[in-house]
């Protein structure tokens, strides 16, 4: 029986949040270096999380990461920086965020 139990010390497996970028790795670019300002306060005050940033799309294309997401599938828990022009496509009631830039 003591062997189908974790042991004390064991700790549990941290969730890993997958930030999805479409622009290059470089810190100074935007929508990344939001992610790099974003991932060290995760990793160092979350003791159930761990965010790691994936460039140049490494997980898929944002619509695909976005529809991906919806759905529930794809690779654990992705995140991704993009605006809300990317998500309106799949959730139409975000398009009015755009609103403003219309003519």
């Amino acid at each position: 029986m003591a062997f189908a139990l974790p042991a004390a010390g064991q700790a549990p497996a941290k969730k890993l949040i997958r930030i999805n970028i479409s622009g290059p790795a470089d810190p100074g670019v935007g929508d990344t270096l939001m992610a790099h300002r974003f991932m060290p306060c995760v990793n160092a005050n979350s003791v159930t999380m761990e965010a790691k940033l994936f460039p140049a799309s490494q997980l898929g294309q944002s619509l695909e990461v976005i529809e991906a997401m919806r759905l529930g599938s794809g690779t654990g828990t992705p995140a991704i920086a993009g605006g809300p022009a990317e998500y309106a496509s799949t959730v139409k009631r975000l398009g009015v965020l755009g609103l403003p830039f219309l003519r």
